[in-house]
């Protein structure tokens, strides 16, 4: 019981919590489903003060189900001090991950973070080592733009062998094995944009389907013309802390933020003015989802609540509680009677929120992602950390599950319903939902994808990646 407290005080934040329970003798070593540690879920989260309280009973080294340690978790979400401070407690450089084969230092390249590249090479990092795909960490960062110069002249002073590297005709930075345009089959023809100097996070259309947004780790949101890849606006919305979430307005007028600063703001996207910001959270904001109206916007939080606010003023009109962990996707039904939730808790909540009434709790069996309804509302769709699951909404039976297909999948129905797009590693997989067979594999993408969204015709998908691109596949329609 002391282990399970453990494990929520360390994911929430809460020192005072993680400290008593240490001092009443709770195990470090107890785990998640997903074989995560207390140590992994507060290296993650950047808690630099509870994992030096956890670093006394817990195992530095100890890797979660992905083969992540806390040191590559830190790394991932760029917790500069965590590093430092897991490095200093003898974190082993060399660990690499089940899925890519990646070290602390391949991923540190991949981000472009010259501070963490720096520190792990002076830990003993060793830069030739080589991922499952051939890389070194002086390939990722040579796959980059030309601001990795810096990265990439550090790792090269802790490497003999390097790469070949130039520009396009169009002058974007180009790795050897990079490329611009690909077919396969003479059906499909995909784009690639080179976006964030950091990996990007989430993708979505604008309701039109003119216009990709592009949300990096940076916090920076790129907007790009869906039919061509070029820019689309000539601002950026950025917010210093991160962003976790966005979402366009029904009529495509409002793109709505959530950040990690606990705001929820709302720009024009014509022209980037920021409309409102919506105070309420007292954690951070982790998703956005527009009614269909568009009168109201439900935001999901890690405070653990998910709240509801009308657009024309601005105005917090209702709260909803029951989860016990991070909120971490919100999805509203088309016709705009149920929302559903998922949390870190491994629920999903489907409520009414005209009334605040619970309609039903669906269980999963790990933290849950993100979610989304079907374009007729009957199906519901959830992302885990290791699957994919389909549920009828309207009963909560299961209909099928996608074993080793995780991720982000909140816009990734197709229009009609037929399919729906998840990540596999570096891969998408077009899933029939009416079997839950794979229809079709799409490869271009150099590293694991992040989320893949469907443009509202259907005649584009959008997908983003850890190898900093975003992907726009145009059917042969």
């Amino acid at each position: 019981m002391y282990g399970d407290n453990l494990l929520q005080a360390s994911r929430d934040g809460d020192e005072a919590k993680v400290r008593a329970l240490l001092q009443g003798g709770a195990d470090a070593h107890v785990r998640t489903e997903e074989h995560q540690t207390a140590l992994h879920l507060a290296a993650k989260r950047g808690y630099r003060d509870i994992v030096r309280l956890l670093l006394d009973k817990a195992d530095v080294d100890a890797s979660d189900e992905n083969g992540n340690t806390a040191l590559m978790l830190a790394t991932k979400s760029r917790h500069k001090e965590v590093v430092r401070l897991l490095l200093k407690e003898g974190a082993d450089t060399e660990v690499s991950d089940n899925e890519n084969g990646q070290t602390a230092l391949h991923l540190a390249a991949n981000l472009g973070d010259l501070a963490i590249v720096n520190m792990l090479l002076e830990y003993g990092a060793k830069a030739g080592e080589i991922d499952n795909y051939e890389n070194t960490a002086f390939d990722l960062a040579l796959a980059k733009r030309a601001s990795y110069h810096k990265v990439m002249q550090s790792l090269n002073d802790g490497n003999d062998e390097g790469g070949e590297d130039g520009e396009d005709d169009e002058g974007n930075w180009k790795h050897k094995n990079a490329f611009t345009f690909w077919k396969q089959d003479g059906e499909l023809s995909v784009r690639t944009i080179k976006t964030h100097p950091y990996n990007d996070c989430e993708v979505i259309f604008s309701p039109d389907g003119q216009v990709l947004a592009s949300l990096g780790s940076d916090g920076g949101i790129t907007f790009w013309e869906a039919r061509t890849g070029t820019p689309a606006k000539p601002f950026i919305i950025h917010l210093q802390r991160g962003v976790y979430g966005m979402a366009f307005s029904p009529d495509g007028q409002l793109i709505a933020v959530a950040g990690r600063d606990c705001f929820v703001r709302l720009w024009r996207f014509s022209n980037g003015e920021l409309m409102r910001t919506l105070e309420g959270h007292y954690r951070e904001a982790m998703s956005v989802a527009f009614s269909p109206d568009g009168e109201f916007l439900a935001s999901g939080s890690n405070d653990h609540t998910i709240q509801l606010w009308e657009l024309s003023t601005g105005y917090l009109v209702r709260t909803l509680t029951g989860h016990s962990g991070c909120v971490n996707a919100v999805a509203i039904s088309p016709n705009g009677e149920l929302l559903a939730s998922g949390s870190d808790d491994k629920t999903i909540r489907l409520w009414k929120p005209s009334t605040r009434e619970l309609v039903r709790t669906i269980s999963g069996s790990s933290e849950i992602l993100s979610v989304v309804f079907s374009p007729d509302g009957e199906l519901l769709a959830a992302g885990q950390s290791s699957d994919t699951l389909l549920w009828n909404s309207s009963t909560g039976d299961l209909v099928w599950t996608l074993e080793g297909k995780p991720g982000n999948i909140s816009r990734a129905f197709s229009p009609d319903g037929q399919l729906i797009a998840v990540r596999c590693k570096n891969e998408i997989h077009l899933i029939e939902v009416s079997t839950g067979k794979v229809a079709r594999i799409l490869k271009a993408h150099l590293d694991s994808v992040h989320t893949v969204a469907f443009s509202p015709d259907g005649r584009f998908i959008a997908s983003s990646s850890l190898d900093e691109t975003v992907k726009i596949w145009k059917g042969g329609k």
